[in-house]
């Protein structure tokens, strides 16, 4: 099926580049941390039938056009691609955008080093030398694998669970909810909220007609349980990210839409951390059916952000999908690296 949606794209391909360019034409394919979290076999069995496609097209290709994609360079090339659309990448370092995505399997910090003072106290693996359009700039980036939205729930929901339990019962699920399905790594998971439930009692205006009665998530107990995940992942705090504009994208501006922190989906806007930790204690205070998982992902975001990278409830953060009507990705810095460097 893999090979099949990608043949797709290499005839859209041919119509988009003329037929006298196509042997001169780089193709490359990039799979991200979805694919690094399967078993190997399976993951090589799928890379494999693209590089076959690969091999039998018109285009150029070479045996590194397709692999899997480092998580550092995920993160390179999507902070290269914010701060080119936002016409930051050819000033002062000091002036460029620091980038956070959060993929399903993945999640991503990166932000410019400004001196190197600042570069020593990182790492030598989270600090990289970029060469692009004739200057130098130095960027930490760090790829946490297994911190990405749908890899965190299924952590976080599997905790006092049997191991290798995929009918699962969580603090973190409202109680209402029952057999909700989710699926993560060839898996489907069925889960539900626990067997003790809180329920919140709240006075109806006729004292005679006495309480209406509404099942919560505990939200400590949940927060706790993110927290937990998160300790065990052994994040260390970028020290100076707050020093920049933050801009977030990915499943980061989904959740912020869907619970309605945002009302352009189109151009996104600027929101307080103390925003998402607001709508991740309502949305754990709402018995909602139609989005099950709402509260355990925004209290893993909210951990994410503020244990993870240190964010103060006064951080602004950027939420975005589309810089002047252009998609926020990696692939747009990754096309640049690849005309630059080559296959």
């Amino acid at each position: 099926m893999g090979a099949e949606k990608i043949a797709e794209l290499v005839e859209r391909a041919k119509g988009f580049v003329p037929q006298k360019a196509w042997s001169n034409t780089p193709m490359v394919l990039r799979a991200t941390a979805g694919l690094r979290l399967l078993p190997e076999g399976k993951a090589n069995a799928l890379l494999d039938e693209v590089r076959r496609l690969f091999a039998n097209s018109p285009f150029h290709t070479t045996e590194n056009s397709v692999a899997i994609m480092e998580g550092s360079d995920e993160g390179l090339f999507a902070w290269v691609n914010i701060n080119f659309l936002s016409d930051r990448l050819f000033g002062k370092a000091s002036q460029m955008l620091a980038a956070l995505d959060l993929g399903g399997g993945s999640t991503q910090i990166t932000f410019p080093l400004i001196d190197e003072k600042q570069r020593n106290k990182f790492p030598s693996d989270d600090v990289h030398p970029l060469k692009m359009f004739g200057q130098q700039i130095y960027v930490y980036t760090h790829s946490y694998l297994g911190l990405g939205l749908m890899a965190a729930r299924k952590a976080i929901l599997s905790m006092g669970n049997p191991e290798g339990s995929t009918d699962l019962a969580s603090e973190c699920i409202n109680p209402i909810n029952k057999n909700k399905k989710f699926k993560y790594g060839g898996k489907e998971y069925t889960v539900q909220g626990p067997a003790n439930p809180e329920i919140l009692k709240k006075k109806r205006k006729n004292p005679d007609e006495g309480f209406d009665e509404t099942p919560i998530v505990r939200l400590k107990e949940c927060t706790d349980l993110a927290k937990s995940y998160l300790n065990s992942q052994n994040m260390t705090k970028p020290d100076g990210v707050l020093d920049f504009e933050i801009t977030a994208f990915s499943y980061f501006f989904d959740r912020a839409t869907e619970v309605g922190l945002l009302t352009d989906i189109y151009t996104g806007g600027t929101v307080l951390f103390k925003d998402i930790k607001k709508a991740t204690k309502e949305s754990c205070m709402d018995p909602n059916v139609e989005r099950p998982f709402m509260c355990v992902d925004l209290v893993f975001i909210s951990t994410l952000l503020e244990d993870g990278y240190g964010f103060r409830p006064d951080t602004k953060i950027k939420l975005v999908k589309r810089i002047e009507g252009h998609e926020v990705s990696w692939s747009l810095g990754a096309a640049f690296h690849f005309l630059q460097n080559g296959l």
